[in-house]
């Protein structure tokens, strides 16, 4: 369909053959709603906006109004997300970077408010249960509010007896909610009611993974190695590279004084709960009390991230460029050059500095699994069409 690709009068004509489509087959607005559907799942968000909003203004009898309703919700967060070009401007993932939290946030004000109607008009539905998901996913990942997402995850709890998966997920969600916020015990409690569940692998493969991580937060670096092992010979887990990741970067940090990886540890714990400057210092005090300490690299790294994060461009660059001086044969160089180059391309606009350190890194390492997408910039800021 790839009706992402076509105007506004392309996506009003095919809508248009879709309504006739509907009314010629007396489908009672079931044509319509698979249309939304599938245009939802493309990501031809207008033309699902308008699909679910023509359900909702002509067909009020709808059998599967809340659906309707959900569907409409989930095109709104979906679109805002790919407006929301803040993770454009971030080195690993997050979306705090040049836009404040406020800021971010009151794009997905809409949404929110969306999700939030089905819970109260349709109550005691799985879909309802669903939309206070999102809710809570919304609050924590956008708002940063963890008060309000607890709350939501809480409610889901009690209400989601009927629905064991959607329980489980909200189990999930509030672990990582209590991680986020500082509580280990807590989330540890919860992670390990998640491991009861035998059915469900991939929960298990998670919860075990986030357990790790909270061996290696409290610095017990051994076990936190023994549960990534068993989690790393799942080939078949979608987690297994994180944990392999982790794991490699454990036992490598085992060899130095063990007060870099511990201060390590307690960095990135920070880091993971948003406290952005306490964990950019600690990193830095660690490059300068630990000169050997293999992780040093990984932390000039994560100070270069953080700096991003804080809106310190120009100090963030610095950092990149530092670390691919000093350490000329970190497994990191290709990393840092790529994100150097988007540094320079999405947050200081400068092509001919992005082009130059995307250029370096297809260089000095072609086989990069960032090669191609470097490879697919430097076409795009020097307007190749191929």
């Amino acid at each position: 369909m790839a009706l992402h690709h076509g105007g506004k009068k392309s996506i009003g004509a095919v809508l248009l053959r879709q309504k006739n489509l509907d009314r010629l087959t007396n489908a009672s607005g079931h044509e319509l709603y698979n249309f939304a559907q599938r245009a939802l799942n493309e990501r031809a968000y207008d033309a699902a906006a308008k699909a679910f909003q023509d359900i909702l203004a002509s067909h009020q009898q709808f059998d599967r109004l809340a659906e309707v309703k959900f569907g409409y919700a989930r095109t709104l967060e979906e679109s805002t997300a790919l407006r929301d070009t803040a993770s454009s401007f971030t080195p690993f993932g997050s979306d705090q970077s040049r836009r404040s939290v406020t800021e971010s946030a009151s794009m997905y004000t809409d949404a929110l408010a969306a999700f939030m109607r089905v819970t109260f008009e349709h109550p005691n539905t799985e879909v309802a249960a669903r939309s206070l998901l999102r809710v809570a996913m919304l609050k924590q990942d956008r708002f940063f509010d963890l008060d309000g997402a607890r709350t939501s995850l809480e409610q889901l709890l009690v209400a989601s007896t009927a629905f064991p998966e959607l329980r489980l997920e909200a189990t999930l969600r509030l672990a990582d909610l209590m991680l986020t916020a500082g509580n280990l015990d807590k989330a540890e409690v919860l992670y390990q009611k998640v491991l009861l569940d035998r059915a469900h692998t991939p929960s298990r493969d998670r919860a075990t993974f986030r357990l790790g991580e909270i061996d290696y937060f409290r610095g017990n670096i051994p076990d936190a190695i023994k549960k990534l092992q068993e989690l790393s010979r799942n080939a078949g887990a979608d987690i297994t590279n994180n944990a392999l990741g982790l794991m490699i970067f454990l036992q490598e940090s085992e060899k130095d004084d063990p007060g870099a990886i511990r201060a390590f540890a307690k960095a990135d714990f920070l880091k993971r709960q948003r406290k952005f400057s306490e964990a950019r210092n600690i990193f830095d005090d660690l490059t300068k009390s630990y000169p050997k300490a293999e992780c040093r690299d990984e932390a000039m790294m994560n100070i270069g991230d953080l700096l991003a994060l804080m809106g310190r461009t120009s100090d963030a660059i610095d950092s990149y460029q530092r670390l691919i001086a000093d350490f000329p044969e970190s497994i990191l160089l290709d990393a840092a050059l790529m994100k150097l180059g988007t540094t320079y391309e999405k947050a200081l606009r400068d092509p001919l500095k992005a082009a130059a350190a995307y250029q370096q890194l297809l260089e000095r390492f072609p086989n990069s699994i960032h090669a191609n997408e470097a490879r697919k910039r430097v076409r795009g800021l020097r307007g190749d069409t191929i």
